[in-house]
């Protein structure tokens, strides 16, 4: 088996089966997509920057799940959506909204710290298209390994 190449029909991944157990073996800590953990949390590992991956089944079906982790940018769902702040004094300032007020906007930053802006400062503010979770993310594994990754996603169905 070879690793997929960088454009790879999803078609062919999804008419594979996947065995959701060598799936989850890929999503550890230690397993061949242990980056994922670095913005994800599934069950008590990882960090809680993109969204939780423990119930995504439920969220999403094994097309819309392949598809967000083949485009992450294509779909970005609000809460996700990076936006840019500049100050009136030249600051900047990138991250998710978290919070929003007449006197404030409050920002989950990439370290996963809180900035909070005072809205009477703010110059500009601009929503990127690109998702912080990276572009080839799948290119690190096999189509089978792909199928497999899917059929462990899809059956997270609890929070």
């Amino acid at each position: 088996d070879r690793p997929l190449p960088a454009v790879s029909d999803p078609d062919r991944i999804l008419a594979l089966r996947g065995d959701p157990k060598y799936g989850k073996k890929l999503l550890t800590p230690t397993g061949k997509l242990a980056t994922c953990f670095a913005c994800h949390q599934l069950a008590d590992q990882g960090r809680s920057l993109g969204p939780d991956l423990s119930g995504i089944g439920q969220r999403l079906n094994r097309s819309q799940i392949l598809e967000s982790l083949l485009h992450p940018s294509k779909t970005i769902a609000p809460e996700y959506q990076v936006w840019n702040i500049e100050t009136k004094d030249g600051e900047y300032h990138s991250g998710f909204i978290t919070k929003r007020s007449k006197q404030f906007l409050e920002l989950k930053l990439a370290t996963g710290q809180s900035a909070r802006v005072p809205t009477a400062q703010i110059n500009s503010k601009k929503p990127q298209t690109i998702s912080l979770m990276p572009e080839g993310m799948l290119n690190l594994i096999t189509e089978q390994e792909a199928a497999d990754l899917l059929a462990f996603l899809a059956s997270l169905k609890s929070n």
